[in-house]
């Protein structure tokens, strides 16, 4: 009798320990992010600053695009270093650049004028080493 309390014992204290891990990791993401809209085309919604030897992911991740397109901007000094443009889509979504200095990220829509209902998008980025 005492090695099945101790074995539902274990069981409860397993159940609880993989709810608390469930709990702990979900919606823990490293990546910043903002969702951009229409309005906001053009206008640079962060500032990075790189070493040598670090990478700048972003990810371009689609809410709301209706007769519209959007493409990722980064900048540097008013140039641009490097774009993920019309096939975002096909390329998993993901921009991955190395620099070294400080750079501007931007949304450039097709539309700028169309609402928060026909285009929104949101963007992830992270800088690794």
């Amino acid at each position: 009798m005492k090695l099945i309390d101790v074995g539902r014992y274990l069981t409860v204290l397993g159940i609880i320990g993989l709810v608390i891990l469930t709990l702990c990791l979900a919606g823990f993401d490293v990546y910043e992010s903002k969702t951009l809209y229409a309005r906001d085309s053009g206008k640079s919604f962060a500032t990075v600053i790189l070493r040598p030897g670090q990478q700048l992911r972003v990810r371009m991740d689609k809410k709301a695009m209706i007769g519209n397109s959007a493409y990722l901007v980064v900048e540097r000094d008013g140039q641009e270093a490097a774009n993920l443009a019309d096939d975002w889509e096909q390329t998993r979504n993901e921009l991955i650049f190395e620099g070294d200095g400080e750079y501007s990220l931007k949304v450039i829509f097709e539309d700028s004028s169309a609402d928060r209902r026909s285009a929104e998008i949101e963007i992830k980025w992270l800088i690794v080493n």
